[in-house]
């Protein structure tokens, strides 16, 4: 799992735009890296304001606090 992360992590520093930002916060969370987890979606979200499925993990995770 630590090397998809990376890899993950290696895409969106090449490409700030890509949506992978998803599928790394999903991984991240698996991994127990809530905060990174968080991280990745606010920073996804700046430059995809319309992905739907983020905005609906981020709500849960903040109503889980």
């Amino acid at each position: 799992m630590r090397q998809k992360i990376e890899w993950y992590k290696e895409v969106l520093e090449l490409e700030p735009g890509s949506r992978v930002f998803f599928p790394l916060a999903k991984l991240l969370a698996t991994d127990g890296q809530i905060d990174e987890e968080k991280n990745s979606l606010h920073q996804g979200l700046l430059r995809h304001p319309d992905h739907v499925e983020a905005r609906l993990l981020l709500l849960e995770k903040k109503k889980k606090k």
